[in-house]
């Protein structure tokens, strides 16, 4: 199947008709805002992320005294080309076109790949266990038993919400996390969520007891305690969570193929609890918390590859790269060598990329910061300038370009996959920044979905803080893989975590079912919730006498005892309630 595809800027074509093809890329958005990243007030890091470091834009010398003549003329006397600050190289005009470049075939098919494309899910549950799977529930539960343990001798013997977990409990635990998530309800009060009253939710008391799921969300574990501190000896920040946060990116590298086009960004997972390498972000709507550098499908939003950010690399570094460039080329090599584009903000753009990234055969389009010292003097922002002029500045392999969207600002573009001046005639902007635009905010997308239906509750430990995000994203790619081996079948994620939370505590509904002291109302509650209609049968005798019960019509404060049935429901119920008839022995006759 990626022998026969071939994705040209997007399009589709055959090899027959492949050098005839003409990349188009007019179809952008039109309401865009290209001024955003001037006026970027991101708190990346520029050095080594530290908690309160913020952007700045250096602006060179002011231009403002220059008339646009003067400033598009060469300092070095060639009119033929422009020099940055470091005699860096512009021509200003665009390199001969030629056939196809070889950068611009993408060979790789995109949609489902391994496990989950050898059996195609045909539910919810199928499409979520390729990405969290047996393996990693099997760790949760093994170490989350030796917390209990450990946790157990605090407690009474006749306790009853100490015992081990087994992985149908686990996952009923995760499946009303998902439920609270859809219904809003992450941040409840648990009281409210477990109430017997009218506004309690009946699905949560009728899976687990209260006490249960408080003693489950305090006794999670994802590592082992001895194994945590030899990791955390060894250098490695992210002991407590790493193992599975390392597995869940592997499924998710493992079963789906992402498009043509990437987004690289950073998410900020909400966090104000102490860790070691929590960041504080100004311009993020939580402003404090846990960064995670992700890599985005630009279609899809599927998360192709992340990993959380925990302070400066102490891996090898030879050629002395930024960090910005070795955060990229990490996220990148699940897609080495596959001719896609890479698109990203101005924390990540230098030549020292595109020229990393040219060796892995992917191209790049990003903003770039205007202290960059290959940056020309003619693109910095001048007030001579007219509104929508846009200068172009092209190497054999990269093209940069400086468009004025308002008087006096300036947003400066580079790219390695466009290599010619074309500006859109209707919005006056350069055929880069309206790729850029469409391609941009797929991070953040994927950040608000997860926001969306959050199933995150308030906590103090950071490792569950992170397994909250690895949820989060779990739903979004696993909506994406269902679609995906279900083109035929629409369904919005909301009934998608209902149908996954329901798939998920169903095994533990009918262990509660089996229980013979379970109330009448619970046992109501599961049939319903299985799909199941059950009989009640009368009270048991026992001794030849029928076990007297609370009238199921009065309040529990009014605890009264009586042996009458409804004939009708097999309830237990009062005189008070009752209708009783008398009829003399003639009538009856």
């Amino acid at each position: 199947m990626a022998d026969n595809f071939l994705s040209i800027g997007g399009a589709t074509v055959t090899s027959d008709n492949i050098y005839d093809f003409v990349d188009d890329l007019s179809d952008t958005p039109e309401n865009v805002d290209t001024n955003s990243d001037y006026n970027n007030n991101d708190s990346d890091n520029v050095s080594e992320h530290s908690e309160h470091d913020t952007a700045s834009e250096i602006h060179l010398s002011d231009q403002s005294d220059l008339s646009s003549d003067e400033i598009d003329s060469s300092s070095n006397g060639d009119t033929s080309y422009y020099y940055g600050r470091n005699s860096y190289k512009w021509a200003k005009n665009p390199p001969a076109p030629s056939r196809v470049r070889a950068q611009d075939i993408i060979t790789q098919f995109p949609g489902l790949r391994g496990p989950a494309l050898q059996s195609k899910p045909s539910n919810p549950l199928e499409a979520w266990s390729f990405l969290i799977s047996s393996d990693m529930l099997a760790s949760i539960v093994e170490h989350t038993n030796e917390k209990i343990t450990d946790l157990s001798v605090n407690y009474g013997d006749n306790c009853t919400f100490v015992d081990h977990v087994t992985e149908i409990e686990l996952k009923a635990f995760l499946g009303l996390l998902y439920l609270s998530g859809v219904f809003k309800s992450n941040h409840e009060d648990v009281d409210s969520l477990f109430s017997t009253g009218c506004l309690g939710t009946p699905i949560f008391r009728t899976t687990i007891s209260k006490e249960r799921f408080l003693f489950l969300l305090t006794a999670i574990r994802f590592d082992n305690h001895e194994i945590k501190e030899q990791k955390k000896a060894s250098g490695d920040r992210l002991a407590a969570v790493s193992s599975l946060f390392n597995a869940f990116i592997a499924n998710s590298i493992g079963n789906y193929t992402c498009s043509e086009y990437v987004t690289t960004d950073e998410m900020l997972v909400g966090f104000r609890g102490r860790c070691p390498f929590r960041m504080y972000m100004k311009a993020k709507p939580v402003k404090y918390g846990i960064k995670i550098m992700c890599l985005c499908d630009s279609k899809t939003y599927y998360l192709v590859n992340a990993f959380v950010y925990t302070g400066k690399m102490n891996e090898p570094n030879p050629r002395k790269l930024s960090i910005s460039t070795r955060s990229v080329l990490a996220l990148v090599e699940p897609i080495a060598n596959s001719n896609r584009n890479v698109t990203g903000d101005n924390w990540f753009t230098s030549l020292e990329l595109v020229g990393e990234l040219k060796k892995l055969r992917l191209t790049y389009v990003g903003t770039m910061r205007k202290n960059k010292r290959e940056i020309l003097p003619q693109f910095q922002p001048n007030k001579n300038y007219e509104v929508d002029k846009s200068l172009f500045g092209f190497t054999r392999e990269n093209t940069i370009v400086s468009y004025v969207p308002k008087k006096n600002k300036s947003v400066i573009m580079l790219s390695t996959m466009h290599h010619d001046n074309s500006v859109d005639q209707e919005s006056k902007k350069p055929e880069i920044i309206a790729f850029y635009n469409a391609t941009k905010g797929d991070v953040d997308a994927l950040d608000q979905k997860c926001a969306l239906y959050s199933s995150s509750r308030r906590c103090r430990r950071w490792p569950l803080v992170i397994w909250y995000a690895i949820m989060g994203i779990a739903i979004i790619n696993s909506h994406i893989i269902f679609h995906a081996a279900n083109p035929g079948v629409k369904k919005n994620r909301s009934d998608f975590m209902k149908e996954l939370g329901m798939s998920l505590i169903n095994e533990q509904l009918k262990l509660r079912f089996a229980i013979p002291s379970l109330s009448r109302e619970l046992r109501l509650i599961i049939s319903k919730a299985l799909g199941t209609e059950i009989t009640l049968q009368d009270p048991p005798r026992q001794e030849g006498r029928v076990v007297r019960r609370r009238c199921y019509l009065y309040p529990r404060s009014k605890d009264t005892k009586h042996s009458t049935v409804c004939a009708e429901c097999h309830k237990a119920i009062c005189k008070t309630h009752s209708l009783q008839q008398v009829i003399c022995t003639s009538c009856k006759e």
